[in-house]
């Protein structure tokens, strides 16, 4: 019985272990995607923020390479 406690317990450590490098991988994606940062839903949404002067060269770059339809990282 011992036994079964002990493995039950290793199980769930994995368990909330993963749970939580999953979703710092996640906020980190979350963080880098300009899709997420920008709320991007539609090409209009992306031509409309490519004509938004306040928006960061670099973001602008990765949104108009989306909204080319641009595969790549």
């Amino acid at each position: 019985m011992n036994l079964l406690i002990i493995l039950v317990s290793i199980v769930l450590g994995i368990q909330v272990a993963l749970f939580f490098v999953i979703r710092n991988k996640r906020k980190k994606e979350k963080e880098n995607s300009v899709i997420e940062k920008y709320n991007i839903k539609s090409a209009g949404d992306a031509f409309k923020l490519l004509n938004d002067p306040s928006i960061p060269e670099a973001d602008r770059i990765e949104i108009e390479r989306l909204y080319n339809g641009e595969e790549g990282s």
